[in-house]
C-alpha cells in the first residue's frame, strides 16, 4: 500500500498536536470544597474536548492560592474570597488574575470561584477549559449538584473571562511562547488590567 504526503501530513500534525497538548496540563488546585461540582466539571471538560488534559489537586483555599501566588498552578479553586494576605502575595509576585464564579453550593452559602492566572489565559488549553465550564452544557451539570449561575451571573462571568482573554493575547507577558505555567514572576507592565477585584 502507497501512502501520499498528502495522507499523511494531517496524521503527523495531529499527532504532534496531541502530544503537545499532551505535556501541558491545565494545573488547578485549591478548595474541596464543592468538591462534586469541580471534579465533574474537570471530568466533563475532558470527555468533551480530548485536547483539554487537567490536573485537579485539592491543597485547601490557603494551599492553593500558596502555590498559585508562586505561578505554580493556572487556577486556584475556591469557595470564598481572596484574603488580603493572599493578593498582596500575588501583587508582591506579579501575578495578575482574573476571578469568575462558575457556580453555587445547593443552598447558595459557597459560590465555586475560579482564579486564573492571566498570563496562563495565552495558553489554548485553560481557555478551552475556562469556556467549557462557563458554557450551557457545564451550567446544566452544576444544576445537578449545586445552583447553576443566574444569566446576570453568567453573563457577567463570560464577559469578564472574554475582557481578559483578549487582554493576554494583546499583551503578553514576555517574549517565550511557553505553554506551561511560570515558577517565575511575571513581567507585566500592564499589571491592573486583569488583576482580581480590590
Amino acid at each position: 500500500m502507497i501512502i501520499s504526503m498528502r495522507n499523511w501530513l494531517p496524521v503527523s500534525l495531529i499527532f504532534l498536536a496531541s502530544s503537545s497538548w499532551a505535556d501541558s496540563p491545565v494545573r488547578v488546585d485549591g478548595t474541596s470544597h464543592m468538591a462534586d461540582i469541580s471534579r465533574a466539571l474537570v471530568a466533563a471538560a475532558e470527555d468533551t474536548n480530548y485536547l483539554i488534559t487537567v490536573e485537579n489537586e485539592e491543597s485547601g483555599s490557603g494551599g492553593g492560592f500558596k502555590r498559585f501566588s508562586l505561578g505554580l498552578s493556572d487556577i486556584n479553586k475556591s469557595a470564598r474570597h481572596i484574603k488580603d494576605r493572599e493578593r498582596k502575595e500575588c501583587t508582591d509576585r506579579e501575578i495578575d488574575f482574573v476571578e469568575v464564579v462558575v457556580g453555587h453550593s445547593q443552598d447558595q452559602s459557597e459560590s465555586l470561584r475560579l482564579f486564573v492566572n492571566s498570563e496562563s489565559l495565552q495558553r489554548e488549553c485553560v481557555r478551552n477549559f475556562l469556556g467549557y465550564c462557563l458554557s450551557d452544557n457545564a451550567q446544566a451539570l452544576v444544576e445537578s449538584h449545586g445552583k447553576r449561575l443566574s444569566e446576570v451571573e453568567l453573563n457577567t462571568s463570560r464577559s469578564t473571562l472574554r475582557i481578559a482573554i483578549a487582554a493576554a493575547i494583546q499583551n503578553p507577558k514576555g517574549s517565550e511562547s511557553s505553554d506551561a505555567p511560570k515558577d517565575r514572576p511575571s513581567r507585566s507592565g500592564n499589571a491592573d488590567a486583569t488583576r482580581g477585584p480590590r
